[in-house]
C-alpha cells in the first residue's frame, strides 16, 4: 500500500537498517522488513509501514508476529495490554503481533530504532514464552 508517506519512511527504514548493519526488505507496496538483531546474535523480523489515520493525518505502524493465535489464551494477552508503553498486542489475520504506531510527522530516526526495538524485544520475550522458541 503506497501512500504518500512511503518514500519518508523508506528513507527513515533505510538508515535503521544501515545503523544495525542489515538489509532491509522492501516489499514494493509499502511494507519495510528488517531482521533486528540483539546482542546475542539472535535476531526478530519487524516491518513497517505508513498509513493515513481517518483525519488523513500519516502514521507509521511496525509490528512483529508472535505466532499463531489460536494456541494462546487470548484473554492473558489481552491483560498484557494494560502496560506502559505505545506497544501492544494484535491480532491479525490468526497471528497474535507485537505492534506499535506513532504519528509520522513527529518520528525521528532514533525514535523508529527506538520503536523497532521494543517491538522486536516484546514479541521475541513473547514468542519464547508462548510458541516455545523463535519462529519469527
Amino acid at each position: 500500500m503506497e501512500t504518500e508517506w512511503t518514500s519518508a519512511l523508506r528513507d527513515m527504514m533505510q538508515a535503521v537498517a544501515d545503523e544495525f548493519g542489515v538489509s532491509l526488505e522492501d516489499d514494493g507496496e509499502g511494507y519495510f522488513s528488517l531482521e533486528y538483531p540483539f546482542d546475542d546474535g539472535r535476531t526478530q523480523l519487524v516491518t513497517a509501514y505508513a498509513d493515513k489515520d481517518e483525519d488523513g493525518m500519516g502514521w507509521v505502524m511496525a509490528y512483529s508476529t508472535i505466532g499463531p493465535a489460536q494456541s494462546m489464551d487470548l484473554k492473558s494477552l489481552l491483560e498484557r495490554n494494560f502496560s506502559i508503553g505505545y506497544t501492544h498486542i494484535a491480532i491479525d489475520e490468526g497471528d497474535a503481533l507485537v505492534c506499535a504506531s506513532v504519528p509520522l510527522d513527529s518520528l525521528s530516526e532514533d525514535d523508529l530504532s527506538t520503536m523497532l526495538g521494543q517491538v522486536a524485544g516484546w514479541a521475541d520475550e513473547l514468542e519464547a514464552e508462548l510458541v516455545g522458541g523463535d519462529t519469527n
